[in-house]
């Protein structure tokens, strides 16, 4: 004989069920949950595309059976994803957290234990402007190369940039030779994903030139970064090259 569930026991199950029918409906059933990513089975993303405002928060609801999350694929200076979410479990829901921080432009996430998950967040720039504190990027600059005779034959100086938000990035290289400074080239790029990034320096004519005949000289390295805010930072290196 089958015993009449309780109050408590119905709602539970109404609940579970309300849920497993927002995952069989898929992507359509919930592509009106603009500030929400959401995973449905098998493993995949049903939002693969989100968008919010400046400012605005982002929250991950899972309804597959396996453990998911959203994590940033870019990083910040310190080295940690720029928004991510715990792992949780069928049903439950949390805060992106770092995701209404961050500047207008576009920012790919994945799960961290299922990289085939993947999507976008773009940010827009009809918020509160939350993310925009009025400060530039933080930006870090690296020499990479140590021989001089590497430089000379490739006529190239390479350097590691890290940035925290999406920028226009322009980076200069000079040395002092013989008491003078030598300009050695320029690059400029820019990067719609936060993270570490490796420009190449192109030496000039007058570059090559400088470092010719040379057994070790001293280059210092000049990145400045704009955000699409506006807002400017800069960054130096140095290292000398044998």
């Amino acid at each position: 004989m089958r015993m009449p569930l309780g109050r408590s026991a119905r709602r539970a199950c109404a609940a579970v069920a309300g849920a497993l029918v927002v995952a069989a409906c898929g992507p359509a059933a919930i592509a009106g949950a603009a500030e929400r990513v959401v995973a449905v089975p098998q493993s995949q993303y049903a939002t693969t595309n989100v968008a919010i405002d400046q400012g605005e928060p982002l929250t991950f609801l899972n309804l597959d059976a396996i453990n998911h999350d959203v994590t940033a694929r870019g990083k910040n200076a310190a080295g940690a994803p720029l928004f991510s979410s715990p792992l949780i479990g069928f049903g439950q829901e949390v805060p992106v957290t770092g995701a209404d921080t961050l500047s207008p432009g576009s920012y790919a996430f994945v799960c961290s234990i299922h990289s085939n998950m993947d999507g976008t967040l773009t940010v827009g720039g009809g918020g509160s402007g939350g993310g925009d504190d009025g400060e530039g990027p933080a930006i870090e600059v690296q020499v990479l190369d140590s021989k001089l005779s590497d430089v000379r034959k490739a006529g190239i100086l390479r350097v590691a940039v890290t940035v925290d938000e999406a920028s226009s990035m322009a980076v200069s290289a000079s040395a002092k030779i013989d008491g003078e400074k030598a300009k050695l080239g320029k690059a400029s790029h820019d990067f719609d994903q936060t993270g570490s990034h490796v420009m190449e320096i192109k030496l000039s004519k007058s570059g090559k030139s400088a470092l010719r005949g040379e057994d070790k000289v001293k280059v210092r390295i000049s990145a400045k970064a704009e955000d699409t805010a506006g807002n400017k930072s800069s960054a130096k290196d140095k290292a000398t090259l044998r």
